[in-house]
């Protein structure tokens, strides 16, 4: 008997790791021609959104040379964080008012200044809306966009004088 062994191409294929809030993503392998497959997977599609977060595996199986290759790989799933936050409504001139967040490492940019962090405690000097959006730092996060108005509370000055009575 005579033996030959034949080398088979290193197959590949890219781990991922997508937001669930996108729909759906390619599959990779690095030779074509073979078939992917796994729970959710369609053709070279894994769906996102009906996989939710978390591991998932998928397998990509090449014919090539009478032998069958196999490599299997992962798409994890990360939940997008969304924050949350407690703010007035409104608030008057001068007065303090606060911007709290969950989770605490939210960044509050207020108009425009974005060095605030949770618990934000502020006094604005101006009347009328003032915007502010929430963020969140990483791969998976959702700003959120609001505004607080500020209400101009000042009280008109009324100067009474005894050189104005009348008799």
């Amino acid at each position: 008997y005579t033996v030959h062994v034949i080398n088979l191409p290193d197959l590949q294929v890219t781990n991922q790791t997508p937001c669930n809030n996108i729909p759906s993503i390619p599959l990779i392998a690095n030779l074509t021609g073979g078939t992917f497959s796994g729970v959710n997977v369609n053709g070279n599609i894994f769906n996102v959104a009906a996989a939710g977060g978390g591991l998932h595996w998928f397998y990509y199986t090449l014919d090539t040379l009478g032998c069958t290759v196999v490599d299997s790989g992962t798409v994890n799933v990360t939940n997008q964080a969304v924050p949350t936050y407690i703010a007035p409504d409104s608030a008057c001139i001068g007065q303090p008012f606060s911007i709290n967040t969950n989770p605490d490492s939210a960044i509050i940019i207020l108009d425009g200044v974005s060095n605030h962090t949770n618990n934000l405690i502020d006094t604005l000097q101006t009347s009328g809306y003032h915007f502010f959006s929430i963020s969140l730092t990483g791969g998976c996060s959702q700003n959120l966009n609001d505004s607080i108005f500020i209400i101009d509370n000042t009280l008109p000055q009324i100067i009474i004088s005894p050189d104005s009575v009348c008799n």
